[in-house]
């Protein structure tokens, strides 16, 4: 799998996570549907995994160099969701052409999840809002009062 090295999270989908968004591409050669992509299937299991790799690299690349581990899942579905895409363009290409394929549906949810991973990604909450903390400064306290109430210590002194 093609990642850059040292991305501090995986985002690299499997080839089923990719077969349940195209499940009825994953006919074999007899036109059954087995669920996954094989050998058998079109594009085979091996030609899956090329795409994969190209779209986690787009997806790392659009998330940064150091996203946090939390958008891991998110980073996954989206590398998955453009995997979906890419097949349906390099493999039924007519069917993209004259609508009868689901790539505009995939398409559109990638536009979505790319624009919120990369905010997240920047450290902003969808909408825009910047997430962030900032050092607050306390001075040195030298004195510290007398506790109003004497503090009684029990357990172990009571116990022997």
């Amino acid at each position: 799998m093609t990642t850059i090295a040292g991305y501090p999270i995986d985002i690299a989908p499997s080839i089923l996570d990719v077969a349940a968004l195209l499940r009825a591409r994953t006919k074999d050669a007899n036109g059954v549907e087995v669920g996954t992509f094989t050998a058998d299937t079109r594009p085979t299991d091996e030609q899956v995994l090329t795409l994969i790799d190209e779209a986690v690299a787009d997806v790392q690349a659009r998330m940064g160099p150091s996203p946090p581990a939390e958008l891991a899942d998110a980073g996954r579905f989206a590398a998955a969701l453009e995997t979906a895409c890419l097949i349906e363009l390099s493999y039924w290409p007519e069917q993209v052409q004259s609508n009868r394929s689901a790539y505009q549906e995939y398409w559109e949810m990638l536009q979505t999840r790319f624009t919120a991973l990369q905010e997240a990604a920047r450290g902003q909450e969808p909408g825009g809002n910047l997430v962030m903390s900032a050092r607050i400064e306390v001075p040195w306290v030298d004195y510290i009062p007398p506790l109003p109430v004497p503090l009684t210590v029990t357990g172990a002194a009571e116990a022997a």
